[in-house]
């Protein structure tokens, strides 16, 4: 079958080649038998190549390549959609603008880049940008996300907005950012810079080579630095924060508890909310603040000017075996002077005057003992003169009768006491009444009353 250049001005070489548009130009055989070589179906449309195939502006130049309108195909079986550009073996450009060059390199989405070739691993892809804007550049890079860039050998972009540059390096969640030869950045936003780096978490940044932040918002910084629990801080070589919060500065500086803190070269906060600063610095108990290691001094820079600065009473700082600190109250110079005028005084006192001061002590002990004895026998009265009071109450007068005799006894506090009382009638509207009363122990007295009784 002949070739056929049916459009105006158009060009047709080959067996079964058909140029069918205008200016344009249809090179090729039909290699696989079905009545198709090169075809040029579209105004100013060049394929070149056995079976071969171009539209409108295309231009496909390969065995069995085509390209679309206004696309460009430049290879074997490359093939490329609108406006794109395919260079390469098996090279597919299958989004509007994309660009795709090296063998079996894919670009999938619009304006999508990949530029590399298949390494002969497992699959037999190139370079793959199959999300929307998405570059890969590499090796079998792969960035399969909306506006994923994946940049060096074997190097992964899984999701929109992610960003791994360097061969074999890996980001994957959204807009997550890995840098470095075999770096790693799992998470939103996460990112891991630094050969070997790795983060995994929600905003967790490790930063230097084999750095790894694991946890959310986690930071690492510096060579094989390490931080493993949620907000952990580690900045130094070979630093470790692994509590919650904790925060680790200095070479091998350690925070391994929870809100710890360790500042300083090989410093240690080894407890909950402790605190270690300084080289070698090891705290012993949650809580705490330890400043310097073994060997190590304390020293204020102007030691003048903060104690200028105090206020009010001050104390001095005691400090027990452990090199705990404390505090007691200190005794001034102010009050050192009194006590020693009050020692000078006491001083002078003679003997002459401790053997008067003894002989008045003496007296006043006689004085003390009389008057106990004198207290005593009061409240000895007392009780028996209130038994005395209580024996004569109670005086009675018996209906009808006109002498009436009464006896009693009464007690108050062990004291006791008796009283005999008579009470006569001298007349219809008028009666007589007297008692008399004595103490029994307690010193008891004796009393006596006389009464008359007048009715109306």
């Amino acid at each position: 079958q002949s070739a056929a250049a049916t459009g105006d001005r158009s060009f047709a070489a080959g067996y079964a080649a058909n140029a069918e548009g205008a200016s344009s130009i249809a090179i090729g055989t039909d290699g696989d038998g079905d009545s198709f070589g090169a075809r040029a179906s579209g105004n100013r449309a060049i394929a070149i190549g056995g079976d071969s195939s171009a539209s409108e502006d295309g231009t496909a130049l390969g065995t069995d390549s085509f390209a679309n309108f206004a696309s460009v195909a430049i290879g074997g079986t490359a093939g490329s959609v609108t406006n794109g550009v395919a260079i390469g073996y098996g090279a597919s450009a299958s989004g509007v603008g994309a660009v795709t060059i090296g063998r079996q390199a894919r670009s999938g989405s619009n304006s999508a880049i990949a530029i590399g070739a298949d390494g002969d691993d497992a699959d037999t892809a190139g370079a793959r940008a199959m999300g929307a804007a998405a570059i890969a550049m590499g090796q079998d890079a792969n960035a399969n996300g909306e506006y994923a860039m994946a940049m060096g050998r074997q190097s992964v972009a899984s999701g929109n907005l992610n960003t791994a540059m360097g061969a074999n390096s890996s980001a994957t969640g959204l807009n997550a950012t890995a840098v470095g030869q075999g770096t790693t950045a799992n998470g939103l936003q996460a990112a891991a810079f630094g050969s070997g780096a790795a983060s995994t978490g929600a905003g967790a940044l490790s930063f230097g080579a084999f750095s790894a932040a694991r946890g959310q918002f986690t930071t690492a910084l510096g060579y094989q630095s390490f931080a493993s629990a949620p907000q952990a801080t580690a900045v130094g070589k070979g630093a470790q924060a692994t509590g919650e919060n904790a925060t680790a500065i200095g070479t091998g500086s350690k925070a391994r508890f929870a809100s710890g803190t360790a500042i300083g070269n090989a410093a240690e906060a080894q407890h909950a909310r402790a605190t270690a600063i300084g080289f070698g610095a090891v705290t012993t108990a949650n809580d705490q603040v330890t400043i310097g290691g073994t060997g190590s001094a304390v020293r204020i820079g102007d030691i003048d000017a903060s104690t200028a600065a105090q206020q009010g009473p001050v104390d001095v700082v005691t400090v027990d075996a452990d090199g705990v600190l404390g505090r007691q109250q200190v005794a001034t110079a102010a009050s050192v002077d009194a006590v020693r005028a009050d020692v000078g005084y006491i001083a002078a006192v003679t003997d002459a005057q401790f053997a008067a001061l003894s002989s008045d002590v003496a007296a006043l002990g006689g004085r003390i003992d009389v008057l106990e004895q004198s207290m005593t026998i009061l409240d000895e009265r007392i009780s028996s003169s209130t038994a005395v009071a209580v024996a004569l109450g109670g005086a009675s007068f018996l209906p009808g009768k006109a002498f009436n005799l009464t006896a009693n006894v009464g007690t108050f506090e062990g004291a006791h006491a008796g009283s005999l009382q008579l009470g006569v009638m001298v007349g219809e509207n008028a009666a007589f009444n007297a008692g008399i009363a004595t103490g029994f122990n307690k010193n008891g007295s004796t009393a006596g009353r006389v009464g008359v009784t007048f009715g109306f």
